[in-house]
């Protein structure tokens, strides 16, 4: 794939992603002549496509997906490679929150991986992932357990790789921010939070690190918040399909599972 100019080049779930808009919230690379996986540009049209799939807010086809966020912006994804936003008359000026979260972990499902709603850490290079409900504490004990000195991996999305004989997974390093609520932002990381207009919660995003996390992490635990965390690591994780990120769009995505079980197999 060729690159095209864009300011701006991020690396965020195992990938590089050029756009020709700034993305706040992945961890710049600046210049670099690495082929960019993902292509990000702005569009003045809509493509002609047939939808096979109507989901919330948006359409599933053959070739990708379109996303829309109200008024702001429509994103149409090709291939899990080429990212087309068109803005509407609600735009800011910024990719908003749901193409970080919703859009990033669809085009992460097409490319044959799984997104889940987890977030992650690694301690002594090995990776943890913590899951639970919205709600349940996940954001919280990923920030205290990076506080306390544990490499942040992923916060809410996380990707894991399984390899070609699911006997190891692997955590691909995903955005560099936690969200967390202000109190817990001002304990935890003193004067390192900012406000992000995006939540309608009120919360905070926190880059805790300077340098984000390696690129690749072994996956050795996995906890369940309010679950049960008295299985094996591999029995565990076949219990997750409840945390995959948006189940809803993940099953009308073409060949999702086949994909999976391909790699099993």
């Amino acid at each position: 794939m060729s690159n095209p100019p864009g300011p701006c080049r991020a690396k965020a779930f195992g990938l590089i992603w050029q756009s020709d808009i700034d993305l706040e919230h992945f961890a710049g690379i600046g210049a670099s002549a690495s082929v960019a996986d993902v292509t990000i540009t702005k569009t003045t049209t809509l493509a002609e496509r047939t939808a096979t799939h109507l989901i919330n807010r948006g359409f599933v086809y053959a070739d990708g997906f379109r996303f829309v966020w109200g008024d702001i912006v429509t994103i149409d994804v090709f291939d899990g490679e080429t990212v087309k936003y068109l803005p509407g008359p609600g735009w800011r000026g910024q990719l908003p929150w749901p193409f970080y979260s919703t859009v990033t972990s669809l085009l992460l499902a097409w490319r044959g991986h799984l997104p889940f709603h987890a977030s992650a850490i690694a301690i002594d290079g090995r990776g943890l992932m913590i899951c639970g409900k919205s709600g349940a504490g996940k954001s919280s004990l990923t920030a205290a357990l990076v506080a306390q000195g544990a490499t942040l991996l992923s916060d809410d999305l996380t990707l894991v790789i399984p390899s070609a004989s699911a006997s190891q997974f692997q955590i691909a390093a995903g955005r560099p921010g936690i969200r967390l609520f202000p109190n817990t932002a001002n304990w935890l990381f003193p004067s390192k939070g900012r406000s992000d207009p995006s939540d309608p919660r009120g919360k905070m995003m926190v880059e805790p690190h300077t340098e984000f996390g390696c690129d690749h992490t072994p996956l050795s635990k996995i906890v369940t918040l309010g679950g049960s965390n008295m299985l094996s690591p591999i029995d565990r994780f076949l219990t997750l399909q409840r945390y995959l990120f948006r189940p809803r769009w993940l099953s009308a995505l073409p060949d999702f599972l086949t994909k999976q079980i391909a790699v099993r197999d």
